[in-house]
């Protein structure tokens, strides 16, 4: 229980003390935006007001959307998501292609299924059409 608290003590002091050096270093603000691959970096004057948490008071609470869905704002306009620095966004993108690949390749698969038990079925129907007929045929002559 000791540990635990020890732990404790020192993450929060390394956090606050992080957050302080981070303060007092520049007069400049680093706004990362979540799933951006560009920072944008503004400068306050000091006795300027600005709002916590907000780099630019302008700017809105929302982020911007580009082209491909994602949040997060673009320095050329649009970004394509294959063009990202992000590896967070290139996995993603990886991992969707590879997804799309596997479900065309179920699909295929699936359909080439479907094929062969519709060729087995038919093929099942033949010969039980073709056991009935000769049944029926045995049955059908009077044994002596």
């Amino acid at each position: 229980m000791k540990n635990v608290r020890n732990l404790l003590i020192a993450t929060t002091f390394l956090a606050a003390s992080s957050v302080a050096f981070a303060q007092s270093t520049s007069s400049g603000t680093v706004v990362v935006t979540p799933g951006a691959s560009t920072t944008t970096t503004t400068t306050t004057t000091p006795g300027a007001t600005s709002t916590p948490g907000l780099a630019n008071p302008t700017a809105g609470a929302t982020p911007k959307m580009d082209a491909s869905g994602s949040a997060g704002a673009s320095a050329s306009g649009s970004a394509g998501a294959s063009t990202s620095n992000d590896p967070f966004v290139q996995k993603r993108s990886s991992d969707k292609a590879s997804k799309d690949e596997y479900k065309a390749e179920k699909k295929a698969a699936k359909t080439k299924m479907k094929e062969e038990k519709r060729e087995a079925k038919a093929e099942m129907k033949a010969e039980k059409k073709a056991s009935t007929a000769a049944r029926n045929e045995a049955l059908a002559t009077p044994t002596k």
